[in-house]
Parts: C-alpha cells; sequence; structure tokens
C-alpha cells in the first residue's frame, strides 16, 4: 500500500482528487486490472493519451467522438468516474499486439525499433504539456520508418468509414509522431493503422492460446504469418495509412492537426490541474431537410400510407378466409388433410382442451405429475410471484435474484447532470410513424380501401389451374 500511496502522492492533480473517489477507484481497478494499477496511476498523471486527444479534438469540434466521451475523459483524470472496463477488442489488441508485430516482420521484413519504443516509457522534459502515450510499433523498413498502431477489430474487419472513429486513429498516430520528435527520435515516415482482419473465432483462438501458455507465442506467431502472408481480405492485416499532420476544418478555420493536438491537450490538461471540468456545448443543431428530401419524404409518406390501407384490405380478406374455412372443417373429427389445392397445407390435428383436461385431473383425483410432460424446467414454469412471497415470508433476501428497474429518463436526466455529463450525448431521436386517426384520414383510407378490394376481388375468383392464374391479369393500384 505504502508505494500505491507513493504514486499517488505524485499526481500533479493530487489536490482535486477526492478522496472517496480515490477509494472507489483503486477497489474497482483491483476488481479488474490490479496488475497493472501501476501503470493506470502514471496515465493519469501523464496527461492526455494517444487514444484521448481524438476525443476532445471532435468535441471543441462540435462532432460526438465514437467512443469515450470528452466529458467522461475529463472526469476520469480526476476519479470521479470509474475507469473504463476492457472490451473483448482492447482486451485482445494487448494480449496480440506482440505476436501481430512479430507476423508483419515475417511476411514484410524490416525490423522493430525497440529502442525507440522504449523511449517513450517515460515523459521526456520536451513533451508537450498534458500529452502522453506509448506506439505499439515503429517498424524499419526499407530506409522508411513506418509508425503503427495495431487494431484487433472484434467483428473480424476493419470498420474505418465513420468519420469520428477514423479521426480518433488519426489523432493518436499523430499524437505519437509528436511525441516521437520531442524526443529527438528519427522523424517518422508514415503513420499506418494495421488491422488484424481474421474471423473472430480465431483471433480468441490466437488469445487463448496466449493466455493458456506464453510459450505458445512462437506458434502463434507461425500460425499468424501463414494467415496473412497473402494478403486476402478477411485473412490480412489490412494497412491503412494516416496522414502526417493535415490540414483539418476546426470551428470554421483550417488549422495543422499537430498545432490543435497541442493546443487543445494543454488547454484541457490546465483544467484538470485546476480542478475544473469544462464541458464544451455539444453540437445540437437540429438537422433540417432539404427541398429534395422534403419531396422525397412526402411521396414516401403517401406511399406509405396507401400500402397500409392495402395491408388491412388484405388482413381483412385473410382473416374472412380464414374464418370461413374454420367454418367448414369444423365438423371434421379426425386427423385429415383437406386441401384442395396444390397452394395451401390444410389439415386437421388434434388438439386437447386444457381447460377441460385441468377439470377433469381435479374431478378424478389423477395426478398431475403422471401426465405431465418430459420437459427441463423453464422461466416459464415457475410462478415467481408465488415463489418470491414464499421466500421473502421465509426471511430471505430475495434482491439478488430480481432484474434491474427499467430507467427513468427524467432521473436519469438529473442523475447524470449531478455528476457534470451532459444529459443530450445520451438522447437520439428515433423516426415513428402512425397513420392519423382524425376524420379525414379515416375517410381516405376507407376509399382506398374500397378501389384496394376492387383490384383484389379477381384474385379471389375460382380459377382451374396455375396456368390459368399466370395469365390472369392484374391490375395494378397506383401510387399517387
Amino acid at each position: 500500500m505504502t508505494v500505491l500511496a507513493d504514486k499517488f502522492s505524485t499526481l500533479p492533480q493530487l489536490q482535486h482528487i477526492r478522496e472517496d473517489d480515490a477509494q472507489a477507484w483503486v477497489a474497482d481497478i483491483g476488481k479488474v486490472d490490479a496488475d497493472r494499477i501501476l501503470w493506470h496511476l502514471d496515465r493519469l498523471g501523464a496527461g492526455f493519451g494517444g487514444s484521448e486527444i481524438g476525443a476532445l479534438l471532435l468535441d471543441h469540434m462540435g462532432e460526438t467522438p465514437a467512443f469515450s466521451s470528452a466529458n467522461t475523459i475529463r472526469q476520469s483524470k480526476l476519479l470521479r468516474v470509474l475507469p473504463e472496463p476492457q472490451t473483448p477488442a482492447m482486451l485482445n489488441g494487448i494480449i496480440l499486439e506482440d505476436a501481430i508485430a512479430q507476423a508483419l516482420m515475417n511476411v514484410y521484413g524490416g525490423r522493430v525499433d525497440t529502442r525507440a519504443i522504449s523511449a517513450f516509457d517515460t515523459p521526456n522534459k520536451n513533451d508537450p504539456v498534458g500529452l502522453a502515450g506509448n506506439p505499439d510499433l515503429i517498424w524499419q523498413r526499407n530506409h522508411e520508418r513506418v509508425l503503427v498502431d495495431i487494431k484487433v477489430p472484434f467483428s473480424g474487419s476493419a470498420d474505418t468509414e465513420t468519420f469520428t472513429k477514423n479521426f480518433g486513429y488519426l489523432a493518436q498516430l499523430n499524437t505519437y509522431n509528436i511525441l516521437n520528435d520531442a524526443r529527438g527520435l528519427p522523424a517518422i515516415d508514415r503513420l499506418i493503422n494495421a488491422h488484424l482482419e481474421i474471423p473472430p473465432a480465431m483471433s480468441k483462438a490466437f488469445v487463448t492460446a496466449l493466455l493458456k501458455n506464453k510459450g505458445n507465442f512462437d506458434q502463434v506467431v507461425h500460425d499468424m504469418t501463414n494467415l496473412i502472408r497473402y494478403d486476402t481480405p478477411g485473412l490480412r492485416i489490412h494497412f491503412v495509412d494516416q496522414p502526417i499532420n493535415p490540414m483539418v476544418d476546426f470551428q470554421g478555420a483550417q488549422k495543422p492537426l499537430n498545432t490543435l493536438i497541442t493546443e487543445i491537450a494543454a488547454l484541457e490538461w490546465a483544467h484538470v490541474l485546476d480542478g475544473r471540468l469544462v464541458d464544451n456545448a455539444e453540437n445540437t443543431a437540429s438537422t433540417v431537410l432539404n427541398d429534395d428530401e422534403q419531396s422525397e419524404l412526402e411521396h414516401a409518406e403517401k406511399a406509405l400510407f396507401h400500402l397500409l390501407a392495402a395491408q388491412d384490405a388484405v388482413d381483412e380478406k385473410v382473416a374472412v378466409a380464414k374464418a370461413r374455412i374454420q367454418s367448414l372443417t369444423k365438423t371434421v373429427n379426425a386427423t385429415s388433410n383437406l386441401s384442395q389445392t396444390a397452394f395451401m397445407n390444410i389439415k386437421t390435428v388434434p388438439v386437447l382442451d386444457k381447460e377441460s383436461a385441468d377439470d377433469a385431473l381435479t374431478r378424478f383425483k389423477i395426478d398431475r405429475d403422471r401426465v405431465a410432460k418430459n420437459t427441463k424446467l423453464s422461466a416459464s414454469d415457475i410462478d415467481s410471484i408465488a415463489l418470491f412471497t414464499a421466500h421473502e415470508k421465509a426471511g430471505h433476501d430475495v434482491s439478488p435474484f430480481l432484474r434491474p428497474k427499467p430507467i427513468d429518463p427524467a432521473k436519469f436526466m438529473d442523475a447524470i447532470t449531478e455528476v457534470g455529463e451532459n444529459p443530450n450525448r445520451f438522447i437520439h431521436y428515433k423516426t415513428t410513424m402512425l397513420a392519423k386517426r382524425d376524420k379525414v384520414s379515416i375517410t381516405h383510407k376507407t376509399t382506398l380501401k374500397t378501389h384496394i378490394n376492387d383490384a383484389i376481388t379477381p384474385l379471389l375468383a375460382p380459377v382451374e389451374d396455375v396456368e390459368e392464374v399466370e395469365e390472369q391479369s392484374v391490375q395494378t393500384i397506383a401510387i399517387s
């Protein structure tokens, strides 16, 4: 505990960390990642990591980050939120990182610049304020120095189409490049995201092998090398180049990305050291449909209303046809195939009248277990109310067996606002579509159904065979 206390004492933001927050944070880390607790503390005190700076930039640009929100990152530096749990994709990346790097060397040649990578292990006096991070790989190949960030997509394929996600990757690699230059290391020529594109079952098998025995490393590298050797989509390392220090549209002006990274990192880190958590206004401006979109929406809206009328008309006809078939066959008291055409399968089957059967078991004193089906116990077999009532009467604690109650949106908004988070981050809008029930709409729908019924009637006329049905002309209902 002395080592932990000493490490806490070195945090530059220590005076703004509340004791109860620190205790909760240590307890949570102890459960999920105890072996790396000192690493987490080093990361807290060093500044914003490469994977965090993109979210902060996007927040200042009025965009919503793809992963952690910018405000959550700010809160985390003061231990006011618990550490983000490792996702399967993150865990896979950590475990497979070295194996992927070695497989890359095997397939494409070159070497890992371990000396340069180790230079990132400790802060440097020339590091820009508030910036920290450790690159996955610095690759020396054919007189070219390549800074690589390795990704292991959980889906097995790289998703680089989302602007916010790709911008985060871009900012992360450029952050490492800034730190590379600050250490006086040889200049980087290329920035690359290397996505391991293999079926998720394979990456899981590699992870399992390495977790089971570190001695499996060479075999995992050998197998991975053979998988990616031919650069086949779905069995490859998918390389995505990122530009070095590109110009970025920031609040209406073009600025170099590296300038933005260093300026925003310094600004945000100053807020952390002051104990201030500034949540930038989220980009919540309403999206207005343009004239073409409004015209297209009008056409689609009319089409949907007409199709709903058609659906109602058809459903009514189906119900009538089914009722007629039930009426015609209700006197058949044997298992029988009654189909009269090649198009339907109509038959009568025996069905036990459960209500009468239950009554008979009681009246004739027949043990229910004697006639019960041989099925496994399922949730539907349990009277949960009766079971819980019995346990409560016996004085048992039933809370561990209760599902969480649904979230009350209004209460959630109040609670999340109290901890300094922007409630708008948790709101999205979905489109609902319901036909109006006013007099005009109902009259119009009734008229449409009359026309549709007239069009459907020829389909219901008796026909001799399939050929005659195919020859019969069917009037098309125009949607206008």
